[in-house]
């Protein structure tokens, strides 16, 4: 794919020509070269503008600044693809569709559909971080991260998804690259769910070991089948709280009939003995007692005794009426009491085995949720039981197929070192001519790190912390990509002003020719927006003038001057907030 002609539907602006191949050049000129307030300087007359307009016409993301200060503006990109002339308008109006040869597409549609497929052979079933905006990036480098370094085209670039657009577009196997992210998001995703487990208070104590699953859900089980056999068993009684005042009611009068009974069995027990109570001494006795004793009572005496003897049994008999008559009367009621505990007992008893087997309908919800709470924490042990065992054998199984992995990748890149040699050769060749002191080369490892990388790919140059060299780099890296044309069809590679600034005008001249020579050689296109006074540094050291002419001269194509509106690409003046890293920054 090359770029033929950029062109817009207002009259005003400057329409950008492409050279078919070698260098392409979009010169920013200063109306007057010995000004150097900011007020007159190159910044804003359209060099990365035209970077960002040739990136709008590839499907870059809408952009509100657009249809906002260029109202009814429409672009129109022309380039050529497998020999044939295609061309996209896109509007600032409605960034959504594009008119791509005539047909009317989504925006989405015609980068997935069109461009990724015919320009990077992507296809269904697409490798994640794989698209056509993350390919052409590389190509067409827009904004300050993208000159950070080779491997970064975007502000917010994992190194994952650097690394898988440098091995695709080097040639490199690209599944080894998505296997070992694979593999890695597993291992990460374990790692969460044992992360889960330690935070869970419920969980921690047996994930650390403090506590055996086993033992707990066993105890959990036998509490369980207790709890159903209960619910089981359980009856509701609508008048529960009826029945429990009843027989507590119940049991209270049988407590009392109780009480009384006892008492009355104590005072007949009493009765009963003082029944049996006896004089100690008779009469007779006492005579007898005198008689032996050889005394002689007198008449008078005996008299006294026989009537005292009298009295006392009248209050004998006297007492033994009344408490057989209270026995009677106590033996009656004790016989009452007997046969109303006998029906107590009966109505007492009918209560409990009522109540043992019904209950409230707040007891049956407590004893319910009881096994719920039960059922649910050894649903909750089991699952952590389950996934502790997956955890445990993914995490031995991902670690066997990341070793595995590790050394079909090892055999991958012994087998592809010609590709890789290759690669390395003509990084180095295009390094060494700029920097011809300095060791250079690009070297693809197997990256067996803890981490989402499958390959190392180091495009190194000796002192690349220099100034210049990190820039070195980047067009190294890029026209070794370009000029490989694996898994892409690209034919170009553009650059902007800001790439040059930190190179030597010496480096940087001999830069430009070897872009121009191996542009030329191979039918590509190298494409860069530059500074005059860039092109003045580089003409004061190089020795042949005519030279200058032929490489830098002939090439511009387009040179944006900042003396009026119609010096500059749109040919108007407008504050473009087209790239979210700069602003109108040139």
């Amino acid at each position: 794919m090359r770029l033929i002609e950029l062109t817009a539907n207002q009259k005003t602006f400057r329409t950008v020509t492409f050279n078919r191949n070698g260098l392409t050049l979009i010169v920013g000129k200063k109306s007057d070269p010995t000004d150097t307030s900011r007020a007159h300087s190159t910044n804003g007359v359209g060099k990365s503008l035209l970077l960002y307009l040739v990136s709008f016409c590839l499907g870059a993301k809408p952009n509100d600044e657009l249809k906002e200060k260029l109202p009814g503006w429409e672009f129109s990109l022309t380039f050529e693809l497998d020999g044939k002339r295609r061309t996209v308008t896109r509007s600032t109006e409605t960034q959504s569709r594009v008119n791509f040869d005539g047909r009317q597409l989504l925006l989405k549609q015609y980068t997935d559909e069109i461009l990724g497929p015919d320009f990077f052979g992507l296809r269904e079933p697409r490798l994640k971080f794989l698209t056509f905006r993350s390919l052409i990036g590389l190509f067409l480098r827009l904004g300050k991260p993208a000159y950070m370094s080779e491997q970064q085209v975007a502000k917010r670039e994992t190194p994952y998804a650097q690394q898988l657009r440098g091995a695709y577009l080097l040639g490199l196997d690209e599944t080894l690259a998505d296997k070992k992210r694979e593999l890695r998001d597993e291992h990460d995703r374990l790692e969460s769910i044992r992360k889960q487990f330690k935070k869970d208070s419920l969980l921690r104590d047996y994930f650390h070991g403090d506590r055996d699953v086993d033992l707990e859900l066993t105890e959990l089980d036998e509490q369980i089948a207790v709890l159903q056999r209960k619910a089981t068993e359980f009856r509701v009684a609508e008048n529960y709280e009826q029945i429990v005042a009843d027989a507590e009611e119940t049991r209270r009068v049988w407590q009392r009939t109780r009480n009384e009974l006892n008492s009355l069995q104590s005072s007949l027990r009493q009765i009963q003995a003082s029944l049996t109570v006896q004089p100690d001494v008779s009469t007779e006795k006492v005579r007898q007692m005198y008689e032996a004793a050889q005394v002689e009572l007198p008449a008078s005496v005996q008299r006294r005794l026989e009537e005292v003897t009298a009295f006392h049994q009248e209050l004998v008999d006297s007492r033994s009426r009344r408490l057989t008559s209270e026995k009677h009367a106590i033996e009656r009621r004790i016989t009452e009491l007997t046969k109303k505990l006998q029906t107590l007992d009966q109505r007492k008893d009918e209560y409990y085995r009522f109540l043992g087997s019904h209950g409230a309908l707040q007891e049956y919800e407590a004893l319910h949720n009881n096994l719920s709470d039960c059922q649910r924490r050894a649903d909750r042990l089991r699952e952590f039981q389950r996934l502790e065992q997956e955890c445990q054998e993914r995490t031995r199984q991902n670690k066997l197929e990341m070793q595995q992995e590790n050394i079909r990748t090892s055999e991958y890149l012994h087998s592809a070192k010609t590709l890789t040699d290759e690669v390395s050769d003509r990084f180095r060749a295009m390094a060494k001519g700029i920097w011809p002191k300095h060791t250079c080369g690009l070297v693809v490892r197997n990256n067996e790190g803890a981490n989402r990388l499958r390959f190392n790919i180091d495009a190194h140059i000796q002192g690349d912390a220099s100034d210049g060299i990190s820039e070195t780099k980047i067009f190294c890296f890029d026209m070794t990509v370009l000029l490989g044309r694996r898994n892409h069809k690209m034919s170009f590679v553009m650059h902007d002003n800001r790439m040059f600034q930190s190179i030597d005008p010496r480096q940087c001249a001999e830069l430009f020719r070897i872009a121009d020579e191996v542009a030329r050689d191979h039918d590509c296109q190298y494409i860069a927006s530059l500074n005059e006074s860039n092109l003045n540094e580089m003409r004061s050291n190089m020795e042949d003038p005519s030279r200058f002419e032929s490489l830098f001269v002939e090439n511009t194509v387009l040179a944006l001057t900042d003396d009026s509106d119609e010096g500059k690409l749109l040919g108007i003046s407008v504050d473009l907030l087209y790239d979210s890293t700069r602003r109108n920054e040139e």
